[in-house]
């Protein structure tokens, strides 16, 4: 029985994710409060936008969404918020067979100071199947939105985030 116990724990503290992170060593002195969201590359960015602005308010910070210009523009000539977060879409997808569709979503998160330092970064991706069974039987898969996944995505990441309240 003991055995099993060991076995157990070392399999649990074997599978804990480890989430791919960076943090500027003096980030809790120099916290942004007004963040430029500037989200590059292909796929859902209304979504994305939306998702990491909510989280954003939600850790104390202040999003601004930033499309008039690219994120080399906005560093070039100067922000006017505290910091610039480039959200660049790696993955997004999905993949169809006939019972099951595969989303696939990875995100690369960089948060830069208002002189070009990186102050934070952190990359995710996940790839969820999904199967559509009524009852008995398995039915034709049917397309999903990917919000749930962006959700999963983003939240995982910015658990790596220090709250600004």
């Amino acid at each position: 029985m003991r055995t099993i116990a060991i076995a157990s724990i070392l399999l649990i503290a074997g599978c804990a994710m480890k989430i791919p992170y960076y943090i500027d060593p003096t980030y809790k002195e120099r916290m942004p409060e007004r963040i430029a969201v500037a989200v590059v590359g292909k796929g859902g960015r209304e979504a994305v936008e939306r998702i990491v602005s909510e989280r954003l308010r939600q850790k104390g910070y202040i999003p601004v969404v930033r499309r008039d210009k690219g994120p080399e523009d906005l560093l070039e000539r100067g922000l006017e918020e505290d910091a610039i977060m480039v959200v660049e879409i790696e993955e997004w997808g999905r993949k169809g067979r006939l019972f099951y569709l595969t989303y696939e979503v990875g995100l690369r998160f960089v948060m830069y100071s208002r002189d070009g330092e990186v102050l934070w970064r952190s990359h995710n991706s996940i790839s969820h199947r999904t199967v559509d069974i009524e009852g008995d039987k398995v039915r034709l898969a049917r397309y999903r939105p990917f919000e749930p996944y962006v959700e999963r995505v983003v939240g995982i990441s910015f658990s790596t985030l220090p709250d600004r309240r």
